[in-house]
């Protein structure tokens, strides 16, 4: 069982920082501070906000198949409440893939979103 867990996070990181490197790449290691505001400042200001939405799809995707791991090994002895759960967990990650789908296309490419500060 740890191996599995192991492996699921190595994944997670894996598709993560190859997610965010081509937000990196073209920002520099300037973004790479200890606020996640100054982070996401210095990366709007560079035009890279959209880029930054493939981390919530990389994310979404890997929670989607960790569930359907779930459901899959568990399918004898799971109970209608968990299975009911995992099906709610499954709906709410499909709605955050399609929320980062419409913020990838809302936003406009390679240009800083207007400050609301």
């Amino acid at each position: 069982m740890i191996g599995y867990v192991i492996i699921r996070v190595f994944l997670w990181a894996v598709g993560v920082a190859t997610s965010l490197f081509p937000t990196y790449h073209t920002v520099g290691f300037k973004a790479l501070v200890w606020s996640p505001l100054g982070s996401a400042q210095v990366i709007n200001a560079a035009g890279q906000t959209r880029d930054l939405l493939f981390v919530i799809v990389v994310v979404a995707v890997l929670e989607i198949s960790l569930v359907v791991d779930f459901i899959y090994m568990h399918k004898k002895e799971i109970s209608d409440n968990m299975l009911s759960a995992a099906i709610i967990l499954l709906l709410l990650n499909i709605v955050v893939l399609g929320s980062s789908l419409a913020g990838f296309v809302y936003f406009p490419a390679d240009k800083a979103l207007a400050s609301s500060c």
